[in-house]
């Protein structure tokens, strides 16, 4: 029994090494010469690709000699723009500014007024009690008490 299955696995093993070989495919064989071939053909290439990056390099240079001068009139005309802004943005906070102040003032105008008229009435209250209080001795005593005498 051993030595059957120790059969086996070797005529497993060689069956397997031998699919195993056939999987195997040889590349094909190039020469030299056709090597040098290529090596011209990239060599070719790279020096005409070299010549329209030039060409555009220079295409470029022009279009910005073109330019030059719109450039700077855009980049002036944009600097004024801004300034514009800034100063019309800062006009309307300095109005705001104003408007919040000259709001307040009229809104506490009536709240002064008002105190000055409640300070009026307390003081002719206070005047009338001790008047009547020269009569009443027992008022007398409760604005002594409370300091009002």
């Amino acid at each position: 029994m051993k030595r059957l299955i120790i059969l086996l696995a070797v005529i497993i093993t060689i069956f397997s090494s031998a699919i195993t070989l056939e999987a195997v495919e040889r590349a094909p064989r190039i020469t030299d010469r056709e090597i040098i071939e290529r090596l011209i053909r990239l060599e070719e290439g790279q020096k005409r690709i070299e010549q329209e990056m030039g060409s555009l390099r220079e295409e470029i240079k022009k279009v910005r000699e073109d330019l030059g001068g719109e450039i700077k009139d855009v980049r002036r005309e944009m600097k004024e723009f801004l300034l514009w802004g800034f100063g019309v943005t800062f006009a309307g906070i300095f109005m705001l500014i104003g408007f919040v102040i000259w709001n307040r003032r009229t809104a506490i105008a009536p709240v002064i007024r008002q105190t000055k008229e409640m300070e009026k009435r307390e003081e002719l209250t206070v005047r009338a009690l001790k008047e009547y209080a020269r009569e009443e001795p027992r008022l007398a005593e409760i604005l002594k008490s409370l300091g009002l005498l």
